[in-house]
This record gives structure tokens, C-alpha cells and sequence, in this order.
């Protein structure tokens, strides 16, 4: 509910953003798509996200293009960068769940979020959040059982999803909640208790593992070399970059190496190192 709401330093980061991008060729799809969206509004947030990625990669000195027809039906990915090696990056943006907004309580003028483990219902606690994020990462590769967005991989051409989480937890989360939807119970360090667990019983599986009953989460494996992790706070510039954590898919990579090599091309975020 509070993560939904746009605040003047967004609105403000986002116009610069915006203003920048105008002086851009290949961003001039996206402008137009985030005018018929309605412009600088809550209801545009995804787009918001977009545009401040999009601006991130012109300070980076990137070179792209908005909506790319990947040969994957009729689908596209939001910005291919040209190049070797080339990139494909496909956005999706967390917005607040509706468990989260059932999980408001008013005590007198206070209003309260109850999002624990120990909701009756499943969708207002945290474990329900980390299953839902699951899920719409991965219908970024899956939609009703077929493929979408990215084909299948190919030499020196590399896939990535990079997630706005501001929805999460209604703008909560950390490392080890993304380290945890990605690979699982293997992601979390073996010193801390922070494992979420489904109602205290299995602990839930991560979109790399096989194990996990995520739909696509196959094609996840096949398919996708990187997750993108980003939690903004201060919009500002620069953020997406500082803020941005990366976790390599471990079935296209010989080992940590291997993927720390390729991603010094990709110009928004380092790679995870612990």
C-alpha cells in the first residue's frame, strides 16, 4: 500500500530522467508508451521504473533499443543492448499484493501492517510474499505453459530479468529474501536462521532449483543467465547501480568465475560476491 504511493523525490527523479531521455533516439518509444500510460502517476509506476533504468543506462554510455521482437512469437524484451556480447534485459515491476493491503489494521488514528507468519491467511504473511515474487519472475519466460520473451540462449548473447521489488513486502525485502528466491535453501548462509520456510514446514525453493513448483521455472533455468534484483530508496541517480544485486543462474555457468567474467559488460550492477 505505501510502496503504491509516488513520492516528489520519485516524481522528481523521474522527470529528470525523462527530460535526459528526450535527447535519446532510441528511447522515444518509451516515452511515448509512458505518455499513453498516463504520465508521472502511481498507476505508471512499472514505466517510472523503465524510464529511470533507461536513464541509468545512458549515463552508463549504453547503447539500446525499447521493445525488441526476440523471435519468440510476438513477444519483446524491454532492452536489448547491442553488442559482444549482446544483452537482453526484460523488467518486471512489484507492485503492493492485495494480501499486503488486506494486512493494513487501524488501531484509533494508526494504521498497522500485520504481515506475519502467523496470519490465518497465507497471502498476508511473508512466506506468500516470496512465493508470489517467485511467480512473477517467472512468467517472464512462461505464460500459460509456453514460452515468451526470451529465446533460447545462444553464444555470447545473455538474458536478464531485473526486478523493481518495491512491491515486496510492501517495500521491504533484503539480500537474503533474493538470495533465497533464487536458489533456494542453498542461498541462505549457513550462520543465520533466516530461512523462510512454507508454514514452518519445507523451506521454499528457490526459481534455480529443480525442485521448486514454480510454473516456468524450467525455462527460468534454461533460459535466463542473471537476476536483477533492485530496491530503490533515494532515487537518485546512480541508485539503480549502487542498490543493484545480481545472482548468476548456476546451470549456464561453469562456476562463479565464469560468470563474474561476462558480467564486467553489463553496465548497471556487479555481480554478487558472497
Amino acid at each position: 500500500m505505501w510502496s503504491d504511493r509516488l513520492s516528489s523525490v520519485e516524481a522528481e527523479r523521474t522527470e529528470r530522467a525523462l527530460t535526459q531521455l528526450e535527447k535519446v533516439a532510441w528511447a522515444r518509444p518509451l516515452l511515448r508508451r509512458f505518455q499513453r500510460g498516463g504520465g508521472l502517476c502511481s498507476e505508471n509506476m512499472p514505466l517510472l521504473f523503465e524510464a529511470r533504468f533507461a536513464h541509468e543506462l545512458v549515463r552508463a554510455g549504453a547503447e539500446a533499443t525499447y521493445e525488441y521482437r526476440s523471435g519468440v512469437g510476438n513477444s519483446t524484451v524491454d532492452f536489448p543492448l547491442p553488442g559482444s556480447p549482446e544483452w537482453f534485459i526484460e523488467c518486471v515491476s512489484v507492485r503492493t499484493s492485495t494480501g499486503a493491503k488486506r494486512a493494513i489494521r487501524r488501531r484509533g488514528e494508526i494504521y498497522e501492517q500485520s504481515f506475519t507468519s502467523v496470519n490465518e491467511d497465507p497471502h498476508q504473511t511473508p512466506e506468500g510474499e516470496m512465493i508470489r515474487l517467485g511467480e512473477l519472475i517467472a512468467e517472464k519466460v512462461s505464460v500459460r505453459g509456453q514460452p515468451t520473451k526470451f529465446p533460447d540462449t545462444a553464444p555470447h548473447r545473455y538474458h536478464v530479468i531485473v526486478v523493481d521489488t518495491r512491491g515486496y513486502l510492501d517495500g521491504g525485502g533484503d539480500a537474503i529474501d533474493f538470495r533465497q528466491i533464487t536458489y533456494g535453501p542453498r542461498g541462505v548462509p549457513e550462520h543465520l536462521d533466516w530461512m523462510v520456510h512454507w508454514f514452518g514446514e519445507q523451506p521454499i525453493r528457490g526459481l534455480f532449483e529443480k525442485s521448486t513448483p514454480v510454473r516456468g521455472a524450467a525455462l527460468m533455468r534454461s533460459r535466463i543467465h542473471f537476476l536483477h534484483f533492485v530496491q530503490e530508496e533515494k532515487y537518485t541517480e546512480g541508485e539503480i547501480f549502487k542498490c543493484g544485486y545480481m545472482l548468476a543462474n548456476p546451470w549456464l555457468f561453469d562456476d562463479d568465475a565464469s560468470a563474474r567474467d561476462v558480467v564486467r559488460s553489463y553496465p548497471l550492477v556487479r555481480l554478487d560476491r558472497s
